[in-house]
């Protein structure tokens, strides 16, 4: 399984944002928490969100890492 370091610098390029990357690199891939929330203050800007919905970030990200569609069949 590649890292997400190493997806997340296959999609972040401008002018997408680093959340978006971040969202991207994670999507359907199964990560778990732990590794979502230190690659999450690792790779993303702390301009790109606001400091209060970093919780509700997070749970998005989790959400979107178990999802199936994301998934290669």
């Amino acid at each position: 399984m590649r890292s997400i370091k190493a997806r997340f610098n296959k999609y972040y390029k401008e002018p997408i944002s680093s959340y978006m990357a971040f969202a991207a690199a994670v999507n359907g891939r199964n990560f778990s928490y732990n590794s979502i929330t230190e690659n999450f203050s690792k790779l993303v800007n702390r301009d790109d969100y606001d400091k209060g919905d970093r919780k509700k970030l997070i749970k998005h990200l989790m959400s979107l890492t178990k999802s199936l569609e994301g998934r290669k069949k």
